[in-house]
């Protein structure tokens, strides 16, 4: 299983606010890339959080054991792509995105990162993240950690483990739902994987359950800058007897959007609504929103 992430900055592109555009460069990645994808793209506006500057597009498919992702920030001018999926071209994924204009600015500046989900290998070990919380004190952490785990678990994950588990992690890690958790299985049946997502502020969570091997592939990218303890307490809260911990493949935190910082740090105007929960659909599902 393959882990692919490409951050964008600096890019002055009207594409990173056209659903339509990025509805189609999703439909031709899993048509070049064949990525079997199990139910069509959702794209999901957020033009309505705390501060305006964080204004974009989230959008995602899910794909048999996987999934592809692309968070869009147009007022900030940068964006953050993911493709997690059994095997693919990464240098492909990067000229078809150029190919659609993702790329097209000369001040453009790309990060891309590609991680092996069934290797034993740590790019930030998620023990050794004194820096990581350094940096967040000291207000020079990026966009926020992306921590994976692939584990093999105890007994089979259900449809409501699954959903429960996505439905309340947003809030054990301190943020903030757009979406409720999508769950679905790759087949009608006789199915092989049951895949879930829930979409945060302009970030995601996602679980993939290989049923056949019993392993799990676990994805939290977070919106904003955490200390890697509070990461730690909300995924071992809800999977602590759960997983094997004599069989952790990949336990691994990377810090992600490292330039996104300065982006922010310059705005020093940034523009905040203050009635951005009234009204809302969190208020009406029984759990307090982070203010």
């Amino acid at each position: 299983m393959l882990h692919k992430m490409i951050d964008i900055y600096k890019c002055h592109n009207p594409k990173f606010n056209n659903m339509m555009g990025i509805n189609n460069l999703i439909n031709d990645i899993c048509i070049k890339l064949e990525l079997e994808p199990i139910a069509p793209p959702t794209i999901i506006p957020f033009y309505y959080g705390k501060v305006v500057e964080d204004d974009g597009i989230s959008a995602f498919v899910l794909l048999k054991g996987g999934h592809f992702t692309i968070h869009t920030f147009y007022k900030r001018r940068c964006a953050f792509i993911d493709l997690v999926f059994e095997d693919f071209e990464g240098v492909v994924l990067e000229k078809l995105l150029n190919y659609h204009g993702y790329f097209k600015d000369k001040k453009i500046k790309i990060n891309a990162r590609e991680v092996d989900r069934n290797c034993k290998h740590s790019l930030i070990n998620i023990n050794k993240m004194s820096k990581f919380d350094d940096d967040i004190e000291n207000n020079f952490a990026g966009f926020g950690p992306h921590y994976m785990v692939t584990a093999t678990v105890k007994e089979n994950l259900t449809f409501e483990q699954i959903y429960n588990i996505l439905d309340k992690m947003p809030y054990l890690a301190e943020m903030t739902p757009i979406t409720r958790p999508f769950i679905i299985k790759n087949k009608i049946v006789n199915e092989t994987f049951i895949s879930g997502i829930i979409i945060i502020a302009e970030s995601h969570i996602a679980i993939h359950f290989d049923k056949v091997n019993k392993k799990l592939y676990f994805d939290l990218f977070t919106c904003r800058p955490l200390p890697a303890d509070k990461i730690k307490y909300a995924f071992f809260e809800q999977f602590e007897k759960l997983i094997d911990y004599k069989q952790l493949v990949l336990d691994v935190l990377i810090e992600r959007g490292q330039d996104h910082v300065y982006t922010i740090n310059k705005k020093k105007t940034s523009k905040c609504r203050n009635n951005w929960k009234k009204g809302t659909w969190i208020e009406n599902i029984g759990l307090p929103i982070k203010k």
